[in-house]
This record gives structure tokens, sequence and C-alpha cells, in this order.
């Protein structure tokens, strides 16, 4: 009875995201779980920040010393932050769609140069279509973004804290990488 009223106890923080999301981009086997998030915030930036990564996002990704991010729409901030990540020697997986690199290796060639050549970072492409906008867990924090159920992205981020919201990122992150293979940088240059 524990998990069910767990998991009620999570929609109810915020019963309106869930229903206007689209949770059958989550797998079954996490749905089931999702309990686990346990209690979470609902990172949504104002018009005039909409360009910028929220500052508890940001200050959280700094801190972490492990990164593992699925990604399929590009954000022009995130060059830079993965690979001063990089560099500042956090492990950094990266998994991002075709369309993603290649607006990254074209529009971003220093920050790609950057993040691909420390020893610490791990990149990964995905040549299919992604159902999941974004997943970012860390050593600190898991958060994600789902798409709307008319397949719409709003500006709004899931940001969950405590270890088995950290387990069941993992999992979520591992179903994105699924398909996946290495990153050639090569490919883009």
């Amino acid at each position: 009875m524990e998990p069910l009223l767990n998991t009620v106890e999570v929609f109810e923080q915020n019963i309106e995201y869930w229903r206007t999301h689209d949770l059958t981009s989550i797998p079954d086997f996490l749905l089931e779980r999702i309990d686990e998030l346990g209690h979470f915030e609902l990172l949504e930036p104002g018009a005039e920040y909409l360009a910028e990564t929220p500052k508890i996002l940001l200050e959280n990704m700094l801190a972490s010393k492990e990164i593992m991010t699925f990604v399929s729409y590009f954000h022009p901030e995130s060059p830079s932050i993965y690979a001063n990540l990089a560099e500042k020697e956090a492990e950094v997986t990266l998994c991002m769609t075709e369309n993603v690199a290649k607006r990254l290796f074209s529009g971003y060639q220093d920050e790609a140069k950057r993040l691909s050549k420390t020893k610490n970072s791990k990149l990964f492409i995905l040549r299919k279509k992604a159902s999941i906008p974004l997943v970012i867990v860390t050593d600190r924090f898991l958060a994600f973004k789902l798409f709307e159920t008319d397949g719409k992205l709003r500006d709004q981020i899931i940001m969950c804290f405590g270890e088995k919201a950290l387990l069941w990122g993992k999992e979520l992150f591992q179903h994105c990488m699924e398909t996946a293979e290495p990153l050639n940088e090569e490919d883009f240059m």
C-alpha cells in the first residue's frame, strides 16, 4: 500500500504537470516505480530567463563529480557548461541526438573540441528520434524534461534529490542510451 500512496503523493505535488505531459516516454518498469522520485521541484523560468540554465540546476551540475546526460534538443549554454565540467575533471557522459551533435560541432567548435578531447568525457549519438527531451543524472540530483501530450516542449524541468531518485534516473538514462553508439567527432568536424 505504501508505494501506491507514495505514487499518489508524487502526482499530487503538481497534478497539472503530470496531466499535460507525455508519460508514455517513461518505460513501464520505471513508471510503476515513479514513487521513487519522492519530493521534486518543478523548475519553470520566467520569460526573461528562457535562454538561461536555471540557477539551482547549474549550481548542482558544477558541484557534481559525475554527470550523465541524454539530450534531444539544443540549449545554447550547454556546450560551455559541459566543456567546463569535463575540463574540471568531472566524469561526463553525454548522449545526444544527431541534430544536437550537428549543432554542437558546427556552431560551437571550440567547446566541442574541448569536450571531445578530455579523457574523462564520453560522447554518444542516438541516430533515431528520441521520445524524451532531457535526462541529467549526477551524483547529486536527477533532472528531466518530458514533452507535453501534444508533442510540444516547454521549459519545465523536474528536479529530484535522494538516493532512490538517482537510481531511478540512472535507469531512465540507460533506457535512453539503449541504441546509442559512440560518437565519432571526425564525422562532424
